[in-house]
């Protein structure tokens, strides 16, 4: 731990003690820089998810078209 002890000049018998954990600040904008980086990847993952479904979902749809095209076609 860093101690740190500022003294006003006027008023001796006033302290201000400042205590700072040694590397947390570091260690905090890390992690943010970590969080924001999973949430960039997930954010992607996603979007990539949204696309497959998507295309899915017009796969499916066009196979629904195409057999009711048969199915009109041939009477059934």
């Amino acid at each position: 731990m860093l101690r740190t002890t500022v003294r006003r000049p006027l008023d001796t018998k006033r302290r201000i003690v400042l205590t700072i954990a040694d590397g947390a600040m570091p260690m905090f904008c890390t992690c943010l820089i970590h969080l924001s980086s999973k949430v960039t990847q997930l954010s992607r993952v996603l979007s990539q998810l949204q696309k497959y479904i998507l295309g899915a979902c017009d796969a499916e749809a066009q196979s629904w078209v195409d057999q009711r095209a048969v199915n009109y076609a041939y009477g059934w």
